[in-house]
């Protein structure tokens, strides 16, 4: 029924988005850093791996009807010297977890972290300069 969407602009802006089948509920949100995945959970909440200075996963959710964030879910520490060891995060099926890959050992591994029900705990994301 809705499509989500990752990108960037030609003016170098990332954003995430969706959309309806038909074309309508049109939703994009830009961030201001580089990404390598991002992905949904279709209950108003993405999560996003960063790329150069970013180290980390960002995520942000929607509320009161805007998205607020991003803010730091958790270090990343990998290496993405291939594609088996990108982050690819993802929401369980609740939305109270989330799934990624990390080197951070030497070897490729997952990991689980809990999402605070509490947004407001997490850090705002800082970038870097």
């Amino acid at each position: 029924m809705t499509i989500g969407y990752h990108g960037f602009r030609t003016n170098g802006t990332n954003f995430f988005g969706s959309i309806r089948y038909d074309n309508t509920g049109l939703e994009e949100t830009e961030f201001g850093f580089d990404t390598w995945h991002a992905y949904s959970d279709g209950l108003g909440q993405y999560i996003v791996d960063g790329k150069g200075a970013v180290k980390t996963l960002s995520i942000w959710r929607k509320l009161n009807g805007n998205f607020e964030g991003p803010r730091v879910l958790c270090e990343l520490r990998r290496s993405f010297h291939s594609q088996k060891v990108h982050a690819h995060p993802r929401f369980d099926a609740n939305g109270r977890r989330v799934l990624f890959t990390s080197d951070k050992n030497g070897y490729g591994n997952l990991y689980l972290v809990n999402v605070p029900e509490d947004f407001a705990v997490l850090p705002l994301l800082s970038i870097p300069n």
